[in-house]
């Protein structure tokens, strides 16, 4: 079964302007996403990003640690948090 899990994102320290919106982050996150075992979706929503994922294949944590890593120029500026709890999102 599939969960959906919002992530919010606050890089506003580095990039006060860009909210996660532009196009570059985006696609880049949308592009490693797709790349990862057991992701199903990739979707910007509200202030964040939601995440559609088989928990038996990847763990939420393991999500949470793709951020950190991300290959950009910005690469460690984003703080994700958990938007619900896992469980919850179905």
């Amino acid at each position: 079964m599939d969960r959906r899990t919002a992530f919010h994102l606050d890089c506003t320290g580095i990039l006060a302007e860009c909210g996660c919106t532009c196009g570059k982050c985006l696609a880049e996150m949308r592009s490693v996403f797709a790349g990862t075992p057991g992701v199903r979706q990739f979707d910007r929503e509200g202030q964040g990003v939601v995440v559609e994922y088989d928990p038996e294949v990847v763990r939420v944590e393991e999500l949470m640690d793709i951020f950190p890593r991300l290959p950009s120029f910005y690469r460690n500026r984003f703080i994700p948090s958990i938007m619900q709890r896992p469980e919850a999102s179905r």
